[in-house]
């Protein structure tokens, strides 16, 4: 799967004149304590190198 995938929720919702509407929205960050729950080893399985660094990053500079 391509990581950029991840970061992009497609949502499907039928307007006024019953159309169809797709709409590409960013996924939230995800958040320290959340992250805090996961070992490492577990993220990586499904994370990419560069994502697990973004998300050390976050987590060593919110913790401050």
């Amino acid at each position: 799967m391509n990581p950029q995938w991840r970061r992009v929720n497609l949502v499907c919702s039928l307007d006024a004149d019953g159309e169809v509407r797709l709409e590409r929205k960013a996924l939230p960050a995800m958040r320290p304590e959340l992250i805090e729950l996961f070992e490492h080893s577990e993220l990586a399985k499904y994370l990419t190198e560069e994502e697990l660094a973004e998300l050390g990053a976050r987590t060593a500079t919110e913790a401050k």
